[in-house]
């Protein structure tokens, strides 16, 4: 008894982390998430499976477009601990291993908060509201379901600054160090630049609301100084690949006046942050609803992140009544700041400046708006205890304005949820855009949880003056239960995120794909749109899905990717096409590409384009493969080379020449050492190649020429690249724009071309450094101890 009295908290989280995904837990069965996830993260596990299988680090990803880095990649995170093992200890059975990890993180998410929360109240009913009111916030929810940003490290963080300064300051910067670890080498680079500044920001909060500000804040400062130092040291191999490739993104760089003008809600819309998704829907992006403005292309973390019973947003706004108390102002500022910087306003520089290639993500920095809510509803609920009858009587009018104003704001909708009439002729089969049945139930279950919201707060101002300390246990309880309503709403969001048994069985397309012969040296092209209902609920061949089916896959989203190839590929739709969704219709961007087999969508305009050049090989209702005629092999010796300027339309426009053949000739830049005549092509057909991809990012075996001549490997162009022939180094140049040739003399040679990160060696050596430091520092505060 007494265990479960101590650890009651800790079970408690336990329980609703399996309640939340029972299947996982009780059925054995595997949770798929969002589309990103689908389609990117359990891939790239999928991959970094297959190369530690083999005794190395997935540093490059061939299977994707024409190879792109794989360490630093945003979707790999492999040394964030519990990737690495799952990679690693449970290769065939990554997707249930990925399952149970989102299971574990709920929990630690709970567990760590509700930590957290006890050392901020000294109280266990308002440590379990404020957990509840962070980790059932409706952005942690799509945090789950994203799989991007394991959403216990806030909690950490914070438990780790909560109390320093009570702590020796070698296991501070320790704590840090290790928390800020983890929260950069699991979470998706874009989010890093954004947590961090948002969790100093909440420390900072808590420095100035102190005994001793200016002296709390200095240190604090120096703190964070040491920490973030040997955390970006650890998390180096993840690091320095990023920002290299970063560098050289094809991602468009925005302006602050696009960013302000076209992405941002206006000011008006703040509504939006902070009222229940029934006035936006979960992945309703156009509200259309009075005076909230809408944004086809809004991001979802723009969309209330607030979300753990209304009773939480009921009682910030007790607190905000009196914004002078020393425990409210600074979370008021926090909270004002957040959503300024979400909005249309001149604040958007903040996030503008925290990450310029990334336009979408600005509304981000609204995702800590339920942190700071769990530490402002305590104080509303504290100071609605202490004050008078004037007091209630302006929490009364605030909450009077508050529910007008939903009601206002919510408009048609509540009245279409609430009229019998509109549920008539409404079936689960209703077209895009109607609602069913079931959907107008959870609208219904939203309008209760507005409801219950009033009721608690009408029962506090009813039983405040009769509470004693231990019944408001029990008051407290009642906000507690509405909050587990929240808990049922998070289901509803989830609920189109799961999978009945296993990920997706391959289609009959995919299957057909698999079996082509040569798979492992031929490209497929598979442009977007394809595959609608014949993969369902994948919608389409994305970046990286193709790896756990071994495709090596060359189109998609060219503007998603690093490097020469993006451009190229963008450019070549421009100039053939005038649309991205096709850029491999033309013989010339096969063959640039090196496709053998091109994947089009059943459309007669798509098969009439491919089938010019293109033999029908396969047929779908949605998609037809066709087998490119003389295809081009992925790597083949050419015997001439001819320079060109270094721009990706002069390589098309020369590609696209009459008579000139990709086949004999390499296009390289002006000023390239590369010069190949030609004047032995006609010993060309004798040559022999015995090459092979032996794991992604190594190719080697042998090749054999009657003159000097130039193995042209369609491959992307990186830095990184490093070729030996006969055992000694050659120079990897760039040729036809985007891709690699390695000169080889003539006779027999034994060829190697492998990619390792620039810089990769130092930053192991710093990650090293940074590890011994750290174990230096645990040390000597332990021998201090003794």
């Amino acid at each position: 008894m007494s265990f479960l009295k101590r650890y009651w908290p800790y079970l408690a989280s336990a329980g609703l982390a399996a309640a939340i995904l029972p299947e996982v837990v009780f059925l054995g069965k595997i949770f798929v998430g969002d589309n990103d996830r689908l389609v990117q993260e359990i891939p790239f596990l999928h991959l970094a499976a297959e190369t530690l299988r083999r005794h190395a680090l997935p540093y490059w990803n061939s299977y994707a477009f024409c190879g792109h880095a794989g360490i630093g990649q945003p979707n790999l995170r492999l040394f964030y601990p519990l990737t690495f093992l799952i990679a690693w200890l449970c290769p065939s059975h990554l997707m249930r291993a990925a399952s149970w990890r989102i299971v574990l993180e709920i929990f630690l998410a709970l567990a760590l908060y509700y930590r957290l929360f006890l050392k901020v109240w000294g109280d266990e009913a308002l440590a379990l509201f404020s957990s509840l009111a962070t980790s059932l916030s409706s952005i942690m929810i799509l945090f789950w379901c994203e799989g991007y940003v394991p959403f216990y490290f806030p909690a950490l963080v914070l438990s780790v600054l909560w109390d320093w300064e009570r702590r020796d300051m070698r296991l501070n910067v320790l704590g840090l160090a290790l928390s800020l670890y983890l929260l950069i080498s699991g979470t998706f680079f874009q989010y890093t630049a954004y947590f961090l500044p948002i969790l100093f920001l909440v420390s900072a909060a808590r420095a100035l609301a102190g005994e001793t500000p200016a002296r709390s804040s200095a240190r604090l400062a120096a703190l964070w100084v040491a920490g973030f130092g040997l955390a970006a040291l650890l998390a180096a191999p993840d690091l320095v690949p990023f920002l290299a490739d970063f560098r050289g993104s094809n991602r468009q760089h925005a302006s602050f006046e696009m960013i302000y003008g076209a992405w941002a809600p206006p000011l008006f819309s703040a509504f939006r942050i902070f009222l229940p998704h029934f006035l936006g829907d979960h992945g309703d992006w156009n509200a259309n609803l009075p005076l909230i403005e809408g944004n086809s292309q809004l991001n979802l973390y723009e969309v209330f992140p607030a979300y753990a019973g209304i009773a939480t947003v009921l009682f910030c706004a007790v607190a905000a009544l009196r914004p002078t108390r020393r425990d409210a102002w600074p979370w008021l500022c926090l909270i004002g700041l957040l959503s300024l910087c979400a909005l249309r306003t001149p604040f958007l520089l903040i996030p503008y400046a925290l990450f310029l290639k990334a336009p979408l993500l600005h509304g981000r920095l609204a995702s800590a708006i339920p942190l700071c809510m769990a530490f402002l509803a305590p104080v509303g609920i504290r100071r609605f205890l202490e004050e008078g009858p004037r007091f209630k009587a302006a929490s009364a009018a605030l909450l009077g304005a508050l529910t007008l104003l939903v009601w206002a704001f919510a408009g048609g909708r509540l009245g279409e949820t609430l009229s019998l009439a509109g549920w008539i002729g409404t079936s689960a089969s209703a077209t895009p855009g109607t609602a069913t049945i079931a959907e107008r139930c959870r609208r219904a279950g939203d309008l209760f949880l507005l409801g219950g919201g009033i009721v608690t707060f009408l029962a506090f101002a009813h039983w405040r003056a009769r509470l004693s300390a231990s019944r408001f246990k029990y008051a407290l309880a009642a906000v507690l239960a509405l909050d587990l309503v929240g808990f049922a709403r998070a289901q509803t969001i989830i609920k189109r995120f799961r999978d009945e048994a296993s990920w997706y069985p391959p289609a009959r397309l995919t299957e057909f794909l698999r079996g082509l012969p040569d798979r492992d040296v031929q490209r497929i092209a598979i442009t977007p749109g394809v595959g609608w209902a014949d993969m369902p609920d994948m919608a389409y061949f994305s970046p990286n899905v193709n790896i756990p089916y071994g495709l090596r896959v060359v189109d998609g989203y060219a503007n998603l990717i690093d490097g020469r190839y993006a451009e190229l590929a963008s450019r070549g739709a421009g100039m053939f096409r005038g649309s991205r969704t096709n850029i491999v219709s033309t013989p010339v961007m096969a063959d640039l590409l090196a496709a053998k087999y091109v994947v089009v969508p059943n459309a007669p305009d798509a098969v009439s384009a491919q089938s010019a050049f293109s033999d029908k090989v396969f047929e779908t209702e949605t998609a037809v493969v066709f087998a490119k005629r003389g295809a081009l092999a992925r790597w083949r010796l050419v015997c001439r080379t001819e320079a060109v300027a270094d721009a990706a339309v002069a390589v098309l426009s020369a590609a696209a020449r009459p008579g000139f053949s990709l086949r004999e000739t390499a296009l390289v830049p002006e000023g390239s050492p590369l010069r190949l005549d030609g004047a032995r092509c006609a010993d060309l057909p004798r040559a022999a190649l015995e090459l092979r991809e032996t794991r992604p990012g190594l190719i080697e075996g042998k090749v054999r020429a009657e003159a000097p001549a130039l193995l042209v490997v369609t491959e992307t162009y990186a830095r990184g690249w490093r070729a030996t022939v006969g055992g000694r180094p050659a120079a990897v140049h760039r040729v036809n724009y985007a891709f690699q040739g390695i000169e080889v003399p003539s006779g027999e040679s034994a060829v190697a071309l492998s990619y390792r990160p620039a810089g990769i060696g130092w930053a192991f050596a710093a990650a090293a450094a940074a590890a011994l430091t750290l174990l230096g520092l645990a040390a000597a505060s332990f021998l201090a101890r003794r």
